[in-house]
């Protein structure tokens, strides 16, 4: 009777652990979307990327969610646009022969309001790192925790010149826009 006792407890304290230990995701480069939206004295642009690569340790409890960590990274010329001969410029203006990956680095949770999370992280572009705070929507499934957002800033804070063409003729806007929507998948 006495073992029986133990052993349920044992059962029961392992479920509970288990249940609420942190689990590891990967970046599902599949179904995850990053694009980058600017304009032009000519006309507006956008260019998506095509490898984005990340790890995470998240805790999901009922309707909270607990970041342990959380990265993800993408390779400069795996951002493709349909505006012809617009990548050879921003490849250039990304230096991505020398910085070839954008990374983002989780830091921490500053806040929570109306179901969006507000988040710092480390953001690295073209060499350069700067601290962003980035609102963040949060949703789950069984297998999945998926990271939606936008983000909007100047790319001379990362020491990036707007890209010029047509003998300076066509200049690029400053400011760009991201729109992110990253998806980490389960692996443990």
């Amino acid at each position: 009777m006495i073992k029986r006792v133990i052993l349920s407890v044992v059962i029961v304290l392992t479920l509970i652990n288990t249940s609420i230990a942190q689990s590891k995701y990967e970046v599902d480069n599949q179904k995850s979307k990053l694009k980058v939206l600017g304009s032009s004295t000519m006309h507006d642009w956008d260019a998506t990327a095509h490898e984005v690569f990340g790890k995470a340790e998240i805790n999901v409890k009922n309707s909270e969610v607990e970041i342990h960590s959380l990265s993800f990274k993408l390779k400069g010329e795996s951002l493709k646009s349909e505006k012809s001969g617009m990548e050879k410029d921003m490849y250039e203006a990304l230096d991505t022969k020398q910085h070839p990956w954008i990374v983002y680095q989780f830091k921490k949770i500053i806040g929570m309001e109306d179901g969006i999370l507000s988040t710092s992280g480390t953001l690295t572009v073209a060499g350069t790192s700067k601290i962003m705070e980035i609102p963040v929507e949060v949703k789950k499934t069984t297998d999945e925790v998926t990271f939606m957002g936008e983000i909007a800033f100047k790319m001379s804070e990362f020491g990036i010149e707007p890209p010029t063409a047509v003998f300076g003729v066509l200049k690029t806007d400053d400011e760009v826009t991201v729109n992110f929507n990253i998806v980490y998948k389960v692996i443990q």
